[in-house]
């Protein structure tokens, strides 16, 4: 497995994964939206990937004063294993 953070090139794998794990929120995760995010914070998009395929993913939003996770999700048949 690697860790690594996400790229443009991500994003249909990365949809694909936030639908089946019920986070994908239309209105925001669109890859307009996400090119945005990561084009001001490169480092704010965390993928896992096993055999070239994303299994898991952490959206981090920071501020000067807060900081907070958007999305936490891992494929289900890696669930229960520690990759969260």
């Amino acid at each position: 497995m690697k860790l690594r953070y996400y790229t443009n090139s991500d994003f249909n794998q990365l949809k694909e994964l936030l639908k089946l794990t019920n986070l994908y929120y239309e209105i925001l995760d669109k890859k307009d939206i996400l090119d945005k995010k990561i084009k001001h914070d490169p480092e704010s998009i965390i993928v896992i990937e096993n055999n070239n395929k994303i299994i898991g993913t952490v959206f981090i939003i920071y501020d000067p004063w807060n900081a907070f996770i958007y999305h936490l999700g891992v494929h289900p048949e890696y669930q229960k294993k520690g990759i969260g």
